[in-house]
């Protein structure tokens, strides 16, 4: 990640994929002194645990595929 006194820049092809409840993520801009944004680049597997944050929003983009998901306990589907 290469920083700036007020901008950051990541490339989330070089950041090592890390297990989360999802399946695996790449995380950026994740760090102590930025509580503020985070960016995912999220490979969800078919095992995807159902979970939910108290204190965060998830935003997703569909890149490829489809799929069914939950939020707010409705059935949902997706696809790009």
């Amino acid at each position: 990640m290469t920083a700036g006194p007020n901008y950051m820049i990541s490339r989330l092809d070089e950041i090592p994929a890390v297990p989360c409840p999802c399946g695996f993520a790449r995380r950026a801009f994740g760090t102590d002194d930025n509580k503020l944004a985070t960016v995912h680049l999220t490979d969800i597997t078919e095992d995807a645990r159902l979970h939910y944050h108290k204190h965060m929003t998830e935003i997703y983009v569909i890149l490829e595929g489809e799929g069914r998901w939950s939020l707010m306990a409705n059935a949902c589907r997706s696809r790009r």
